[in-house]
């Protein structure tokens, strides 16, 4: 009976093996299953994140572009009211210096005739003197 009782033993622990294994198989599909599951949902979960990290990227990048832009504009507008206000005053400039060089001019143009003026009635004075001197002697 012992031998009976062996085959009994050696089948059920083959029956045994068989259930166990065909467990771990079922487990490992089950397993296998849930990880594809997971696998799917934080893929797509990673691929949301990425889309709106793009957009979100995009649009600051579209908001940067016009506050540049915008930028730009303002500092066009600022350097060309600059060089016109630039020029109205180089033009200012330049008048007032064309006046102070004709007054100077004519003022120098007086001293002048005023220095010959003096000058003449100096050589004058001193003719004058001479023939005043001279006749003396003369005389």
């Amino acid at each position: 009976m012992t031998e009976i009782t062996q085959i009994k033993a050696a089948r059920f622990k083959e029956a045994e093996g068989i259930k166990h294994n065909s467990a771990i198989k079922k487990m490992r599909n089950e397993n296998y299953r849930h990880f594809v599951k997971e696998t799917k949902k934080q893929e797509g979960m990673i691929k949301n994140l990425q889309e709106g990290h793009d957009q979100k990227t995009t649009r600051m990048n579209n908001e940067l572009e016009q506050k540049l832009s915008e930028l730009r504009n303002k500092h066009s507008a600022r350097v060309e009211n600059e060089q016109r206000r630039l020029k109205t005053e180089l033009a200012n400039i330049k008048t007032v210096h064309g006046d102070q060089v004709s007054e100077i001019k004519e003022s120098q143009t007086n001293e002048i005739q005023r220095l010959n003026e003096t000058h003449k009635k100096s050589l004058e004075q001193a003719n004058m003197k001479y023939q005043v001197e001279k006749m003396k002697l003369e005389s």
